[in-house]
């Protein structure tokens, strides 16, 4: 880990929650089409 470079990790960070945020959007979007049919 190079402490001189934080924004690496941050970016890392930022990239990983977009996803799961992404992901979790994504699953809630399918289950209320589920509960709409």
């Amino acid at each position: 880990m190079c402490p001189l470079s934080p924004s690496r990790g941050w970016m890392r960070l930022l990239a990983s929650r977009l996803i799961l945020t992404q992901n979790d959007f994504a699953v809630s979007m399918n289950s209320t089409l589920h509960n709409l049919r």
